[in-house]
Parts: C-alpha cells; sequence; structure tokens
C-alpha cells in the first residue's frame, strides 16, 4: 500500500497526503508492499527496477547500492520484530534517497519515524540524508529492544534454575535464544558495513553534523554487539550448566532406583524359595511366616544402613 507524506518546507513536519505533490518533497512509505507497488514506483520515479525488486528477497542483506547516474542512493535494511514464539523474524526495508524524493520500501508493517528529527537548518537534500540517519538510527534502536529483552530472559533463566527442576522446555528456549542471538550478530555487522560505507558519500562526508550521527549509530551498535556477544557466553555457560544439572538429576535417580530395586529383590528370594514344592527347613512349622518375614525385613535394614554409611543416598 502506497503512503504519501508531504511537508510546504524544509522546516515543516511531514503530513499524510493522497497524492503526492508536483515538485517533490515527499516521502513515499509502501507498507506491507507488493510487486504490483512497486512497479508502479519504478514507472512512477524512474528507479531501478533490478534494485528495487531485491526488496522482495528475504534473505537480501544490509547494503548500500547506487543508480548508473549516482544520484540516486539505495539503502537495504532489515526490520526485525518479536513473534508469538519469542523467535526474531527480519525482512528487509528499503530506503530510496533521490534528488528530492524519498521512498522507503517494505514487505513488513512498519511505523517509521515521519517528524522526529530537526531538519530545519539543513538543505531539502541533506535533511534527506538525516531522515535517512533517522531512520537507520530507529531500525538499530529496535533491534537495541529485542536485544535487552533476550538478556533479560537469559537472566530470568539463571534465577530459575535454582529454584525449578530442567525440563525439555528449557532446551528448546535455549536453541530459541542461540537462534536469535545468530540473527541479531548477523545483522548488527551488516549495519555496521552500512553504515561506514556511508562515511564515503560526498554530501555526508562534507557534514559534520551528519558524520556525528554516523559516529553516534555505530557507538550505539558495536555496544549493542557488545550485549550479544556478553549474552551468547552466558548462554554457553548456562547451557553447560543446564547439562550438567540435567546429568546429575538423572544420575541421581538411577541410582535411588537401583537401591529401590535392590531392596525389593532381596524378599523376592525368599518368598522364591518358600514357594518350591521341596522340603525346606522350618516349612512346617507354625511360625515360618513370621521367621521368613523378620528375615527379610533384617536383610532390607541391613542394604540400607550399608548405603546410608557409603553415602550412596
Amino acid at each position: 500500500m502506497l503512503n504519501y507524506y508531504s511537508r510546504q518546507s524544509n522546516s515543516g513536519n511531514f503530513t499524510k497526503v493522497d497524492t503526492p505533490p508536483r515538485g517533490g518533497n515527499v516521502w513515499i512509505h509502501v507498507d506491507e508492499a507488493n510487486k504490483a507497488d512497486a512497479d508502479k514506483l519504478i514507472k512512477a520515479y524512474n528507479l531501478d527496477a533490478d534494485i528495487i525488486k531485491d526488496v522482495f528477497d528475504p534473505n537480501e542483506l544490509p547494503h548500500i547500492e547506487y543508480s548508473e547516474d549516482g544520484k540516486t542512493l539505495y539503502v537495504f535494511l532489515r526490520k526485525a520484530w518479536r513473534s508469538k514464539t519469542d523467535q526474531i523474524k527480519t525482512l528487509p526495508l528499503l530506503v530510496v534517497v533521490g534528488d528530492k524524493d524519498f521512498i522507503t520500501i517494505s514487505q513488513a508493517h512498519s511505523n517509521l519515524p515521519l517528524n522526529n528529527i530537526d531538519i530545519k537548518t539543513y538543505s531539502l537534500q541533506q535533511s534527506q540524508y538525516f531522515l535517512l540517519l533517522s531512520l537507520i538510527y530507529t531500525i538499530v534502536s529496535e533491534y537495541g529492544g529485542l536485544v535487552n529483552h533476550t538478556s533479560e530472559v537469559v537472566h530470568t533463566m539463571k534465577y530459575r534454575l535454582r529454584s525449578h527442576e530442567i525440563t525439555n522446555k528449557d532446551f528448546y528456549r535455549f536453541i530459541t535464544i542461540e537462534d536469535n542471538i545468530a540473527i541479531y550478530k548477523y545483522n548488527l555487522r551488516a549495519i555496521i558495513s552500512l553504515i561506514e560505507r556511508l562515511r564515503d558519500n560526498q554530501d555526508i562526508a562534507s557534514n559534520h553534523d551528519m558524520i556525528e550521527a554516523i559516529d553516534d549509530i555505530l557507538l550505539y551498535v558495536r555496544q549493542l554487539l557488545a550485549s550479544v556477544e556478553s549474552s551468547e557466553h552466558s548462554v554457553a555457560s548456562l547451557y553447560n550448566v543446564y547439562s550438567t544439572v540435567a546429568n546429575n538429576t538423572l544420575n541421581l535417580r538411577m541410582k535411588t532406583l537401583t537401591i529401590v530395586m535392590l531392596v525389593v529383590t532381596v524378599p523376592n528370594i525368599f518368598y522364591g524359595m518358600y514357594g518350591m514344592n521341596v522340603a525346606l527347613p522350618f516349612a512346617n512349622e507354625p511360625w515360618a511366616y513370621w521367621f521368613v518375614l523378620g528375615i527379610t525385613v533384617v536383610i532390607m535394614l541391613l542394604i540400607v544402613i550399608l548405603v546410608r554409611r557409603s553415602k550412596l543416598l
């Protein structure tokens, strides 16, 4: 779906309009884009069809491309969100910076920052690059929220280990966290490469404020990567602890089961002997039953005492 946002001047805010005004100065956002929307943009704004259609590739990495004349900048990002199963999902978000227009295309539903940047003192072309940097910062901030959530989950699992028995669900959760961490590292590193390439753009390199904004974004991304790596180490340590605790729990249960089987087996030996159709000592005595029962109880108690002294229980 195509949405048009226009402003009357560099100092104005974007407002939604039904049709794009002539002369540019418009932000076009395609939300939940389809190929028909892409074809419409390609024809209306003379965009590179091959580059535009890459936004429909679910595996497209963050990177930068330029048009053949060098006037149009294409920036691929990946928008991330958390699914109901706590898995991190990402889809490409394409940003097109032209002479006068600013275009964003996403297959997913996107809430973009239309008016959260001060652009009053910059020309239209400069303000578009500030919008680009603001959008990149917003995408990185979304990753920041997801990374913080993952860190909290890891922290919670540390305390859960102390008070709850380990279940298969805990190990499935480890798999999800490890997959999420891999996605964070994969995309954040790609964003670092993308931002460093933006430094080479002449319109950005000549503006001190934009270089400072890039440095701030780079610092933020690197801090997120450090947090992700810290969570990765914590998950690896926790996984080892969980595995050790699970093995110890299994060993204790097997040991307990073995001792119970040993204690229960001894009476069956005597009961089996006196169940045979042969002559046995005391078989005809009236107190034979109580004698056999007493012997088995004594032997069972001796086994329990020996087990306790050997610290098997």
